[in-house]
């Protein structure tokens, strides 16, 4: 399972990687392990935006990682596991939402 992330603040991203061995989304469909590094850069990507791809780590394929999901009637929630391919988690914006839900 690929798990990306954009809250660069997260002390569990690396890259836009998500390196946390387990998730909890919650039933909003947020990310319940969201942890603020206030000593991580904010990175400012508009400004090399158009002159080359950002630097983005590997994709992570973790056959072990457990997602803990409580977000109801999510296609990809099966007895409050996540069942899904990859999952993109984060947004810019203060709150780090499971943007991989998708309602049955």
């Amino acid at each position: 399972m690929d798990i990306v992330c954009r809250k660069c603040s997260c002390k569990f991203n690396k890259q836009q990687t998500c390196l946390r061995k387990n998730l909890n989304i919650n039933k909003s469909a947020d990310c319940n392990d969201l942890e603020i590094d206030k000593t991580k850069p904010k990175i400012d990507v508009s400004k090399d935006m158009f002159s080359h791809e950002p630097d983005l780590a590997k994709n992570r394929n973790c056959k072990n990682i457990k997602i803990k999901c409580d977000a109801k009637n999510c296609l990809f929630n099966k007895d409050k596991s996540c069942f899904s391919n990859g999952i993109f988690v984060g947004s810019a914006t203060s709150c780090a939402p499971c943007n991989s839900y998708q309602e049955k």
